[in-house]
């Protein structure tokens, strides 16, 4: 028997191409990595990764922003941590607060990178909250790949431009993950619902780890931008 009774391995599909000028960042993830081609044609990323999430409830989040803040700054908190901000990051959050909707996909990775890189989120939160991967299933224990029901939807192109969930990206990124959030929670809950209905049982251990992603980077946001 192998590790795999310990590790999970998830499939994400990941589109190659530039989406309004954003990237795939499959270099920044902090796992083994290895491209593999799915049934529908789909290019596929596997990668090895624990199964469990760390998950945050919703009526401690505030108070864990506020400690990653705190821990990331010294115990400044995250005033801090706007100051230690590129400029370029400073001015993305700036035109976010006065309500422009021009932000890029990069724009918005530039954000995401230096929460990385301050400390607030980890790699793994890094990566789980790129908008360019949508997970389609995974590997369980027994090595066999489980493909989500609606792994076939789960992208909608429209002349050169994919859109995960075919939810759009149109330059304000927390109007843009609050829609995300809420149809991967649906799509979650359906997938616990049909097992607690005699229906298949699937993982969605992977689909809440990118929830809570999404909604830690969410959160930070908004406390920095409270600092602009």
């Amino acid at each position: 028997m192998d590790d795999r009774n310990n590790v999970c391995t998830e499939f994400a599909q990941i589109k190659w191409k530039k989406m309004q000028g954003g990237t795939a960042e499959s270099e920044d993830l902090d796992m083994d990595l290895k491209t593999i081609t799915l049934e529908n044609g789909w290019t596929a990323v596997v990668a090895d990764k624990p199964s469990g999430t760390s998950g945050t409830g919703a009526a401690g989040f505030a108070a864990e922003l506020d400690r990653v803040a705190q821990a990331a700054s010294g115990g400044a908190g995250t005033q801090a941590v706007y100051e230690g901000l590129s400029a370029d990051a400073k001015a993305v959050l700036e035109r976010l607060k006065a309500g422009e909707k021009d932000i890029t996909l990069e724009e918005w990775s530039v954000i995401r990178r230096e929460l990385r890189d301050a400390g607030l989120i980890t790699p793994g939160e890094f990566a789980d909250s790129d908008p360019n991967m949508v997970v389609v299933g995974y590997v369980d224990v027994n090595g066999d790949k489980v493909q989500y029901p609606y792994a076939a939807d789960a992208v909608v192109s429209s002349g050169e431009t994919d859109f995960p969930w075919g939810i759009e990206w149109q330059g304000d990124p927390l109007q843009y993950l609050g829609r995300w959030l809420e149809f991967v929670r649906s799509q979650r809950d359906n997938l616990n619902l049909l097992a607690l209905r005699g229906g298949p049982v699937y993982d969605t251990s992977h689909l809440t780890r990118r929830i809570e992603a999404n909604e830690k980077v969410a959160g930070l946001v908004k406390s920095l931008l409270e600092c602009c």
